[in-house]
């Protein structure tokens, strides 16, 4: 069994928000709210206790068809991690686009969207039944050869980025350059 990324993260993530926190109050900002932040935090423990069987199934559904793929990697070959990381964020785009236009993807995506602030606390605002709609999107990976440990890393490498992207920081850093 490999470790998994996410729960290691986890405290990072947390130190990152108190800093945030810490340096939004200082600067006298907006970006935090008492109330938003706990909600946010709130919705990402309910989205974990819930995966933590939903992901079963998907990872379940993967190995299934990664039993029937087109491509076998060497041992130790690089090219499934390549293929993973840039698989899983080219995917993830289109769950994520489908998510705002088809309604039943909607349904899902839409927690992520409710919170009122910009910040690293909304970034664990996540959908609980994600698991289940994305794992249509990542199955070709699974028929290139991307084996279903590799790609468990990969999604969770992928999780991890995508949390530094969901702060109002990231947004006036790219407007300063």
């Amino acid at each position: 069994m490999h470790p998994n990324l996410v729960a290691y993260a986890i405290p990072v993530f947390f130190a990152a928000i108190v800093v945030e926190v810490l340096v939004d109050r200082a600067r006298r900002g907006s970006a935090y709210r008492l109330g938003c932040a706990v909600s946010d935090l709130q919705v990402g423990i309910a989205s974990q206790v819930v995966e933590l069987f939903l992901k079963g199934i998907g990872l379940f559904a993967y190995a299934a068809v990664y039993e029937h793929r087109w491509v076998t990697f060497a041992e130790g070959s690089p090219w499934p991690w390549v293929i993973g990381i840039v698989g899983i964020d080219f995917l993830y785009y289109w769950w994520h686009r489908t998510s705002h236009v088809v309604n039943l993807f909607w349904a899902v995506h839409a927690v992520h969207h409710q919170s009122e602030d910009m910040n690293f606390a909304v970034a664990l605002r996540q959908p609980a039944f994600e698991a289940l709609t994305i794992i249509p999107f990542h199955i070709p990976l699974a028929l290139a050869g991307v084996e279903p440990w590799i790609y468990v890393s990969c999604y969770a490498i992928d999780l991890i980025y995508q949390f530094w992207v969901h702060t109002e920081w990231t947004r006036r850093s790219a407007a300063l350059e």
